[in-house]
């Protein structure tokens, strides 16, 4: 059974820091989103933006995307805005 997984980063990293996990997941049939955050693209300023922006982010993410059943799993800074979204999503993973 093929899972969805929404991978998110932490502070100055991109959804490229889990590229390799991303693979692996995809190879195993899985789909796989790994954004960059606002505030952390290259060249952004992360003080243009809050914690609750960056939590409405990942719900309108999954929203966007009509993601059902999702895991979403939060690298070290990522479990700040994941906690800021968790009221509105479920399976949550704190890494």
């Amino acid at each position: 059974m093929a899972d969805t997984f929404v991978l998110i980063s932490g502070a100055s990293h991109g959804g490229w820091t889990w590229r390799l996990v991303a693979e692996r997941l995809r190879a195993a049939g899985h789909q796989v989103l790994a954004p960059d955050l606002p505030g952390l693209t290259d060249g952004a300023d992360p003080r243009e933006h809050s914690l609750a922006d960056v939590g409405d982010f990942i719900v309108d993410l999954v929203e966007r995307h009509d993601l059902r059943d999702v895991t979403l799993v939060a690298h070290s800074w990522g479990g700040y805005p994941l906690t800021a979204a968790a009221p509105r999503l479920r399976k949550l993973v704190y890494l």
